[in-house]
């Protein structure tokens, strides 16, 4: 279990990081299904895309990892409110 909450640690302060790029990123796949190019600051941003959309898709999981340690939890929380502003629906 240690395992899985420190994934679901590493995967809220990925997402978080990119938090500002996330809207024009998700924006931008929505719109059309460009191929970003690998770069470091792209690359980042997309995977925290994707890391954002695995985390929508598995909610319940990751939130019941997260409830085992109060700080975790609440920040998975706040995780979520970012996301929910995020057209994530399409892949």
């Amino acid at each position: 279990m240690e395992a899985g909450l420190n994934v679901v640690r590493w995967t809220i302060n990925f997402i978080v990081k990119w938090e500002r790029e996330l809207p024009g990123i998700a924006a931008v796949a929505g719109a059309s299904s460009l191929i970003f190019e690998p770069v470091t600051t792209a690359a980042g941003a997309v995977l925290a895309l994707q890391l954002a959309k695995i985390v929508k898709r598995n909610e319940k999981q990751l939130r019941r990892i997260a409830s085992q340690a109060g700080a975790t939890e609440r920040n998975f929380e706040r995780l979520l409110k970012i996301l929910d502003k995020l057209p994530l629906n399409g892949d």
